[in-house]
């Protein structure tokens, strides 16, 4: 899911090479200073001012959508961009879709939150013990992940 901003995203440096930050992913630019980069950076703006919106969630107001419905793209995102962490997602989107199937992003909160991760750490895994306090944190931190 993608944040509405009013304003665009500014342009950075980087050790003399200009990138902007769209939807939490550097692009790079270019030569900072230079024409090329002051056209890619229009033209990233541009596409951003245009699709400001999650192509999976597009049309339905933000309230509608489900907990389910970002849980596949979210997964489909990892399976992409993070496959060494794919194993660890899949499992905190499987224990909190047990919880939460159906739910509105909405209505999910704190409180639900500190509910999945009692679950995490009642879970039993694989080889029949519990989930490590190490382990249950991480499983937390990929479902805010998800959120963000």
């Amino acid at each position: 899911m993608t944040k509405s901003h009013s304003s665009p995203p500014k342009m950075g440096n980087n050790g003399g090479t200009a990138f902007v930050r769209i939807n939490g992913k550097r692009i790079y630019l270019g030569k900072f200073g230079s024409a090329e980069a002051a056209q890619n950076y229009a033209r990233c703006v541009a596409e951003w001012a245009i699709s400001n919106t999650d192509p999976t969630t597009a049309g339905q107001p933000i309230g509608s959508i489900t907990i389910d419905t970002l849980a596949i793209a979210f997964l489909d995102h990892v399976q992409k961009n993070d496959t060494s962490h794919y194993c660890s997602c899949r499992t905190a989107v499987k224990i909190l879709l047990q919880l939460y199937s159906g739910t509105t992003i909405e209505a999910f909160s704190p409180k639900c939150l500190a509910a999945v991760q009692h679950q995490f750490t009642q879970h039993i895994g694989e080889r029949g013990k519990p989930f490590s306090r190490q382990y249950c944190n991480e499983l937390v931190k990929r479902t805010r992940r998800m959120f963000r």
